[in-house]
């Protein structure tokens, strides 16, 4: 009979761990999508680490997508450090992609339109499942956006390495040919 109960006990988290796996899986394919806008909350510090800091832009959020036509922002109030209630939020990110993710972030004149796209239902928590840049998923407009501009970028090397290579072969030439 001990031999049961310890098997019980050690299986017991494992199981324990899958339930709670399969529930957060369930909530964040199974949730219905709202999309809501967001701005940065310090602008000295933006992007922390490898998230962004965001608060929801209610004033700007679609409210129609939400029953009632109601922007539930109460339900989207997370518990912070010193256990109060806020509107400060993360999105978590690649730290390769954090540089230029928070120079877009961080600049206003270029409109762009920065918005996170949760799983939400009544009395579920919600779950963020996205950011979208001008509607588009963050990482392929990132990939356009670093792809039109390397050739570029490339083009630019060539020219300055060839521009270099020019003017130390035009001294070199100059000195032999006065040299004679």
């Amino acid at each position: 009979m001990n031999k049961h109960i310890r098997l019980l006990l050690i299986a017991a988290p494992f199981f324990l761990l899958a339930l709670m796996t399969t529930t957060i899986l369930w909530q964040r394919f199974r949730l219905p999508e709202v999309t809501l806008r967001i701005a940065g909350y310090d602008p000295r510090d933006l992007l922390s680490g490898h998230y962004i800091a965001y608060t929801i832009d209610w004033e700007n959020t679609d409210c129609s997508q939400f029953t009632n036509n109601r922007c539930p922002q109460d339900e989207f109030f997370q518990s912070s450090i010193d256990g109060l209630w806020d509107n400060y939020h993360r999105f978590y990110i690649p730290e390769k992609d954090a540089k230029l993710l928070d120079s877009l972030f961080r600049r206003a004149s270029d409109n762009l339109v920065f918005e996170i796209v949760y799983g939400y239902a009544p009395n579920f928590r919600p779950q963020i499942k996205r950011l979208l840049i001008n509607g588009r998923n963050w990482d392929e407009y990132l990939a356009e956006k670093t792809s039109t501009t390397e050739p570029e970028a490339k083009d630019k090397s060539v020219d300055v390495t060839q521009q270099n290579a020019e003017s130390t072969r035009s001294p070199s030439t100059n000195k032999t040919t006065n040299g004679k």
